[in-house]
């Protein structure tokens, strides 16, 4: 039967049968390569002492991933430390990518501490440290904490290298605090595989959508399917794994075809009073061990159907909530009794607003990344029930709070801010510009490719002298530079005191003991990255692209690194103040 079918397989209109008998196929060789590769390979590992790690091709193409590699989550369940590829430009600013979190849901439901990601090989040279972090911050909002940062080993040209020990340090810091603690995670998001092998596909694009809603209104979540059901268990109104996780909800996609061994499994946490929520409509089809042998679906007394994935958001309780924003993104973890938030703003826009916090905590601490240790936010406001805080958050920043009950006697105390930065002072003309110390330039703040430096990389020295008044510093107790365009990295001096070096956001620098009355000098280096060095000429771009021609690395890293060729310190730089 099946060799008189196969042929039917690559139709563009597949008939009904036709569908089912094509998703059987898939599915027992998915079945066959789960089991004679990656379980053989968990074995092996485990019978000398190794841990497996692996990711799969296409995660961020998951319906391709079906056809080409098989069953993600049946796969992963093998896997010792489950993994994604992202190496290249699958996570970037442009893009809702979701996948990272199928492989961190495996880790979750399975009690594994770890989750990796492959990253960055094929990002281009010309990456500034700044996006290297915002692609980290996207997947440890996910919960991946394990990361091969394979570009940092072929960078080492890269003017902006004296920076990488410290983003090496940031990511080590983060790893390992999601590493130590334990998600607090109540939702399950069904993923359709069932439908992917019918060629259903619309199922998991709105699976994927109904994970993108929800991340963006800090609701966080872990996706399963059929293949995971061993490692869960019902107990009461919750959905269990062998670690102690529980769930009290899960969410449904439009599925048209589900396993009766999953359709059992919702069957018995709905008669516990579990809280099942299907989008559109409920699963049309149940069936047992291949898809020729289905029946329908005949109970639909099970969960509730909602309309729309906003709908479905507003039914879902949150721990923590940001307000009116769906660029702060959220993640809530648990280590030692203490509650841990992670917060990233993935956008390029400020975010001022409130975060309201769910829980009864007595104390919370900020870490402060530049000096590396917590401090103890002193502006909150707490009913006993939830703790409110106004933020101000730069563009990309991440901020880590620990809400606490201990109080940890001698700790610095901080307000976190609260208000827009408030200009005091504007300097974006009359600087002096040395690409070197025999060549210098007098000029207003352009890109060095404005001032005839197109193909130049490496540092570039910013020095001017400006008046500041005694009326400014009796209205302004706290005073900070800040230089939001910067490409793609600063270091400062004000008044031959050295300040810091900022290699992503917030490139703000604290200048109030600095600061004189009357004159000033400041100096302010700009390093960018090897991009205007590679392709900054026409010359240089036409030979890349000849090149590309037969590299197809080079094809895509190319597009990336074209980017990257505007250089310099770029308006506004300013002195500002935060009321």
């Amino acid at each position: 039967m099946l060799k008189s079918t196969i042929p039917y397989f690559f139709k563009e209109q597949l008939d009904e049968d036709i569908k089912r008998i094509k998703a059987d196929y898939w599915d027992v060789w998915s079945n066959i390569f789960t089991n004679t590769f990656f379980k053989q390979l968990s074995n092996w590992c485990e019978a000398n002492g190794l841990k497996f790690v692996v990711h799969l091709n296409h995660e961020d193409m998951i319906e391709h991933l079906t056809k080409s590699e098989g069953q993600f989550f049946s796969h992963m369940k093998y896997v010792h430390i489950p993994a994604i590829d992202v190496i290249w430009r699958q996570v970037w600013y442009d893009k809702k990518a979701i996948f990272p979190k199928y492989a961190s849901s495996v880790s979750h439901i399975k009690n594994i501490a770890q989750t990796f990601s492959e990253s960055f090989a094929v990002y281009g040279r010309g990456i500034s440290v700044e996006q290297i972090k915002w692609v980290i911050d996207y997947q440890f909002v996910m919960d991946i904490n394990l990361f091969l940062t394979s570009i940092f080993k072929y960078l080492h040209d890269h003017p902006q290298n004296y920076f990488f020990p410290e983003v090496i340090k940031y990511i080590n810091t983060i790893s390992y605090l999601l590493y130590v603690s334990t998600p607090c995670i109540k939702v399950l998001v069904y993923f359709p595989t069932s439908d992917l092998w019918a060629d259903e596909n619309k199922s998991a694009l709105k699976a994927m959508e109904i994970g993108n809603v929800l991340l963006e209104n800090q609701i966080d979540f872990d996706f399963f399917d059929h293949s995971l059901l061993e490692y869960l268990e019902i107990r009461n109104q919750k959905i269990y794994t062998n670690g102690g996780k529980e769930y009290n909800i899960v969410i449904f996609p439009p599925v048209k075809y589900l396993p009766q061994e999953m359709f059992r499994f919702l069957k018995l946490f709905s008669s516990k009073g579990g809280k099942i929520i299907f989008l559109e409509n409920s699963p049309l089809f149940v069936y047992n061990k291949t898809f020729t042998s289905f029946l329908h679906f005949a109970d639909r007394e099970i969960g509730v159907v909602v309309d729309s994935i906003e709908q479905l958001s507003k039914m879902v309780e949150k721990g923590i909530t940001v307000v009116n924003s769906r660029d702060v993104r959220v993640l809530h973890k648990k280590i030692e009794g203490n509650q841990l938030i992670f917060l990233f703003n993935n956008s390029s826009t400020s975010f001022l607003g409130k975060i309201i916090l769910k829980f009864s905590k007595k104390n919370v601490y900020i870490w402060d990344q530049m000096r590396n240790k917590f401090l103890m936010v002193s502006n909150i406001k707490s009913n006993g029930k939830d703790i409110q805080l106004d933020l101000y958050m730069h563009p990309y920043q991440t901020l880590v709070l620990i809400a606490s009950d201990k109080y940890v006697d001698g700790i610095q105390k901080t307000d976190l801010l609260g208000s827009l930065p408030r200009t005091v002072l504007e300097l974006n003309d009359n600087w002096e510009i040395h690409f070197d110390k025999d060549f210098v330039l007098f000029s207003d703040l352009k890109d060095w490719q404005s001032l005839g430096f197109g193909d130049y990389s490496g540092n570039v020295v910013y020095r001017k002298t400006f008046s500041f008044s005694q009326d400014d510093f009796i209205k302004n107790k706290h005073l900070f530079l800040y230089c939001p365009n910067v490409k793609y990295s600063a270091k400062v001096w004000l008044n031959q005191k050295y300040l810091g070096a900022r290699a992503f956001s917030p490139f703000i620098w604290d200048i109030t003991e600095a600061l004189k009355i009357s004159e000033n000098e400041l100096v302010i280096e700009v390093q960018n990255t090897p991009a205007a060095a590679l392709l900054g000429t026409q010359e240089k771009l036409e030979k890349l692209r000849k090149e590309a021609e037969k590299n197809f690395y080079l094809s895509i890293s190319l597009k990336f690194d074209l980017e990257m060729v505007q250089s310099g310190l770029l308006p506004p730089v300013a002195i500002v103040s935060f009321e």
